[in-house]
């Protein structure tokens, strides 16, 4: 039997969240609780720093796996590939200018 999830779009398998933010005088606060400001629980959670600029990470599929990936220092970019389309996600906010968007 053939796995829906494994063909749906790539623009269909990621989403932004914005998750609570806590400013205060002292610095802010971002908490995050699974099955309330993610959908679904966590089960392990991972930090990767002193990652050089040129550096790649990772490099294997994973075909039933929900992740959350924060860049709490600088920023990263993220290749989908769902076997039928390739795309990439950025952590970088991007700025167009011109007329055109």
């Amino acid at each position: 039997m053939s796995d829906p999830d494994r063909h749906r779009p790539l623009s269909s398998g990621f989403e932004l969240l914005d998750l609570p933010r806590i400013p205060e005088r002292r610095g802010s606060l971002t908490f995050i609780e699974g099955g309330r400001h993610v959908p679904f629980d966590i089960a392990r959670v991972y930090y990767l720093y002193d990652v050089p600029a040129s550096a790649t990470r990772a490099g294997h599929a994973h075909h039933r796996l929900i992740q959350l990936i924060i860049a709490a220092s600088g920023s990263f970019d993220v290749n989908l590939d769902n076997g039928f389309e390739k795309g990439t996600r950025s952590s970088r906010p991007v700025w167009q200018e011109g007329s055109a968007w």
